[in-house]
This record gives C-alpha cells, structure tokens and sequence, in this order.
C-alpha cells in the first residue's frame, strides 16, 4: 500500500482533505481541502504538480473532464470554478447556488456540468458559455451528489432525503425516484456499461440499483 502524504512542509494542504479523484489516464489525483484549494498530483511519485487558488472558503469536490485537460472545483463559496489543469488557471466561474455547492462533475463528452448544493438545487451549466441552462429543484433537501451516465443520457443524484433520483437531460425531469435508504443518501455511481447504479449512504449500507 502506498501512502500520498498531503500536508508535508511548504506543499500540500494545510487543512483536511475532502475529496480525491485519479485522472481519466490514472497518471494523475486531484484533491480537495479546507484550506480552499485543490491539488493536482503524480500519483506515482506523490510530487505536487498544480495548485489551483481561488476559492474564498473549503473545496468539497472535484472532478475531472474526460480528456483530463480540465478540472471543475466545487466550493462552500457557493462557486464552482473551471480551471486549466497545465497552467493553472481559471478558465470560468459559474455563480447561481445561493449555498455551498457539494458536487461538480462533468457530462461524459464535457459540454455539460452539473452542480448540486446546499440551497437543495441541482444547476446544469454549459461549459463553453458558462450559462446556466436548468435548474432543477426536485430535492427538498441538501444535495450530495450528481453523475451523468456513461452514455450521457441520464443524470442520477443523491439527497439528504435519502432518494436517489434519476434524471432524463432531454427535460432535465425525474423519471425514476428509488427508495430504500434510511438516512442521507451521500453518494451515487453508474457501472461502466450503465445498466446499474450503487449508491451510499448514512444507514450504513451500500445499495446497487438494477436499471436494465
């Protein structure tokens, strides 16, 4: 078992961790703290690569595009920042969510990004423009967690209601709400091929969702 410390001396983080992701090519991880920023690392060394400063408060997730060339922060800022994964820098900032936005993650072919928050909304943005296309508002409570299908068609989410909600990105409506969690469902996860869906959550247990 290898170990990546991330707060040794005058790199890595200076608060705790809250999300890590590997790049598409698994060269690569991508971290998010409280101290308000996220790091790209080598994941075979364990060498900071990238620092991405620009957030005003913890990032709680992060997510990287397909191709890997993109990141997307999400932030107690109720901001989620795009950024450029070489250089470092911002490439777009979307502003809507009136509270703290949990997740950021992309469409499978990056022309779309969802965010979930706080404030119980769920936003669909457009990368290119930045513009705000839908806001759905289907949760009655905090929003965990957000994630496009392999295919790109659907868009399932978990919320502190304890339901998983599947979404069509036809008209962003829910066509299918799944039951059976007994506290906060935290998080969501399509199978490579999409026929199933696995989900967690505070009661403690792993749910798998056959959707074939």
């Amino acid at each position: 078992m290898n170990s990546l410390d991330t707060s040794r001396g005058e790199v890595g983080h200076s608060a705790p961790t809250w999300m890590v992701s590997w790049s598409p090519d698994g060269q690569f991880l991508a971290s998010s703290s409280e101290d308000g920023t996220a790091i790209v690392w080598e994941s075979s060394t364990g060498r900071e690569l990238q620092r991405f400063s620009g957030h005003q408060s913890t990032v709680w997730s992060v997510d990287w595009s397909p191709d890997g060339r993109k990141l997307v922060t999400g932030s107690e800022d109720a901001t989620a920042i795009l950024w450029d994964v070489t250089t470092g820098r911002q490439e777009r900032i979307f502003k809507g969510h009136s509270g703290s936005i949990w997740v950021a993650s992309f469409s499978p072919d990056a022309q779309l990004l969802a965010t979930g928050s706080s404030d119980a909304s769920l936003r669909i943005w457009d990368v290119e423009s930045g513009s705000c296309i839908a806001v759905i508002d289907d949760h009655p409570r905090l929003m965990k967690d957000a994630r496009f299908s392999p295919d790109g068609r659907l868009l399932a989410t978990s919320c502190d209601d304890s339901l998983i909600r599947i979404f069509s990105i036809e008209d962003w409506k829910p066509i299918a709400t799944l039951s059976g969690h007994e506290h906060h469902a935290n998080t969501v996860d399509w199978s490579p091929d999409g026929s199933q869906l696995v989900s967690c959550a505070h009661d403690r247990t792993l749910r798998i969702w056959d959707l074939a």
